[in-house]
């Protein structure tokens, strides 16, 4: 590759030959052996040219056992944080998340690592946005009361519509009983409207029933309300 990777390099070669005491200096090495790899290879590792991006992901990978080694064997907390970047970065995105959540809870606390924490807990939330893990909140459930306003309204007013339009039909088709002839022609027609007009109106009464039913559940809901309202207040007073 054109870019220098000796430090890099160093940096392993350092780390695997670390004993426990070294384990921090290591721990270090690795966290800045970490960062400079993500700056430089993670675009390349997602990019068009293959050969480039198997290089820089083979380049990345390596960093990513040496930095997972580390942090098993006892390393620093933030090893973790730099383990989800590389992660990441690697499209493991389940394993990401997984070592970002054990490094805000573990680091939670530590000062020197406030910023790591927030920078990790943005980058978790973005991960579990593109999995899809952070589903939208559920539209809120009307009352039920609201409901049956509603429906209730809607259905009176078709009702009463229908049987209002049936019966306007049928009275202009039999003006009058004394031309039996027109009145043969059209008693087909005047059953059909006869017949909408009984249905209109059995569905607008339907509708005023649960208007009734609505209003009713309305006031029970105010009540209800109220009660808890003035419970909580009482509560509160010495």
């Amino acid at each position: 590759m054109l870019r220098s990777i000796v430090p890099f390099l160093a940096a392993l070669l350092f780390v695997s030959s670390a004993t426990a005491s070294q384990l921090e200096v290591g721990s270090e090495a690795l966290a800045l052996a970490a960062q400079q790899t993500i700056q430089s290879y993670c675009a390349d590792a997602a990019g068009d040219d293959v050969t480039l991006a198997a290089e820089s992901v083979a380049l990345v990978s390596a960093l990513w056992a040496q930095v997972s080694a580390a942090a098993d064997a006892g390393g620093e907390p933030y090893l973790l944080y730099w383990r989800g970047l590389l992660g990441e970065c690697l499209k493991q995105s389940e394993k990401a998340e997984e070592d970002l959540q054990r490094f805000i809870a573990n680091a939670a606390d530590t000062q020197a690592l406030a910023s790591l924490v927030r920078d990790a807990s943005r980058r978790l939330k973005r991960l579990q946005r593109n999995a899809g893990v952070l589903s939208p909140r559920p539209a809120p459930v009307p009352p039920e009361s609201v409901v049956l306003l509603g429906v209730g309204g809607a259905m009176a007013a078709v009702g009463f519509g229908l049987a209002a339009g049936a019966y306007a039909e049928g009275s202009q088709l039999f003006p009058g009983l004394s031309n039996l002839e027109t009145y043969d022609a059209n008693i087909d027609s005047y059953r059909q409207n006869w017949t909408a007009e009984r249905v209109g109106i059995a569905i607008g009464a339907s509708g005023v029933a649960m208007l009734t039913a609505g209003l009713v559940r309305l006031l029970v809901e105010r009540a209800n309300e109220s009660s808890v309202a003035k419970a909580r207040t009482k509560r509160r007073r010495p």
